[in-house]
């Protein structure tokens, strides 16, 4: 069974609704994990349809005794050496396409090894780039196996993002989706840049 819902800002917002469709109360720890899955689903309630339902969520977490703010600093400020390696590189090898207004980010287990970083490091360097004023969409590619990528996809905006991904079976939102795409990473890169350039509004 799927479970779809476009409505939700983050997969946490579903959980929560699971939750009490189960009649388990929230406690602060279930709570923490919560903030957790919102806070980087919505990369800081920067993108994702963020609606009331969001900040109800975050409501009831914090009635629970959660911090959010030192929560945040958890999730947000304490990162390892190796993941600030790892933001350097890839933002030094970022490639910019449809005069400037699509950003390419690309990793495989070398440049995790390179850097001393692990696949957890990772996460939210997708929506760096979108603090370029010029930057609305971002492809975050990592080889998963040979001919195999996985393709994460960040924009702002009116831009959809969700309408690439299902080219390939894949799906999120308008503002944040995934997909998997075969073939060699250059015509990986090459088929979703010019996937991406069909959604960018004139």
């Amino acid at each position: 069974m799927n479970w779809f819902d476009p409505s939700a800002a983050a997969c946490g917002e579903m959980v929560a609704d699971l939750i009490d469709a189960l009649g388990v109360p929230w406690t602060t720890a279930m709570a923490e994990h919560l903030y957790l899955a919102i806070a980087t689903d919505t990369g800081g309630f920067r993108h994702g349809p963020v609606s009331t339902r969001t900040f109800e969520a975050c409501r009831r977490i914090a009635a629970t005794g959660v911090d959010p703010s030192e929560l945040s600093r958890r999730i947000f400020s304490s990162f390892g050496l190796g993941r600030v390696k790892l933001t350097g590189a890839m933002l030094s090898a970022m490639q910019l396409f449809h005069r400037d207004r699509v950003a390419v980010l690309f990793f495989d287990d070398a440049l995790l090894a390179a850097c001393g970083a692990s696949v957890d490091d990772t996460e939210g360097l997708v929506n760096i780039p979108l603090m370029a004023r010029e930057v609305e969409v971002v492809a975050l590619f990592k080889q998963q196996a040979p001919g195999v990528c996985r393709v994460s996809l960040r924009s702002k905006g009116d831009v959809d993002v969700r309408r690439v991904a299902l080219a390939w079976e894949g799906g999120g939102h308008k503002n944040a989706a995934g997909l998997t795409v075969n073939g060699d990473v250059a015509a990986a890169q090459h088929a979703v840049i010019a996937a991406i350039g069909q959604v960018l509004p004139a």
